[in-house]
């Protein structure tokens, strides 16, 4: 019974401990790495292909994905952000020309790629509040 409790109070504090450091970013969910928005007055298809560049540029796919998003619509990624880096997003719009665009994404943050025509993209950054180091 004694040791129960000892653990208890050893889980206690630990949960404790967490919730009041610069950890607790660790236990929050990673947000998707980017969400697309029509902003032009018809649907479009948009073709998202996303390389992990390393300081050499060989670049790996994460990932591809298409996306058909309505007039004022939104779609999420299902790629999490879990740890940020340098990346080549390759996008095409209704099968147009591609797009290129390497960002540096820091963990946790987010993109919201805006379609405005089909020819027109804007991409802008999420960043989320991060945890001041203590002195």
């Amino acid at each position: 019974m004694v040791a129960l409790v000892g653990s208890f109070i050893v889980a206690c504090s630990a949960i404790f401990y967490l919730i009041g450091s610069e950890r607790l970013d660790d236990l929050v969910t990673p947000p998707s790495l980017f969400s697309v928005y029509n902003d032009d007055e018809v649907p479009h298809e948009v073709n998202i292909t996303i390389f992990s560049v390393n300081g050499t540029h060989n670049n790996t796919q994460v990932c591809s994905e298409t996306f058909r998003v309505k007039s004022g619509g939104k779609k999420k990624s299902s790629i999490m952000n879990d740890d940020g880096g340098e990346y080549l997003f390759k996008i095409s719009i209704d099968k147009g020309a591609l797009q290129e665009f390497t960002l540096l994404i820091e963990r946790s943050d987010s993109l919201v790629i805006s379609v405005i025509t089909e020819q027109d993209i804007e991409i802008s950054t999420i960043v989320r509040n991060r945890t001041m180091e203590k002195d």
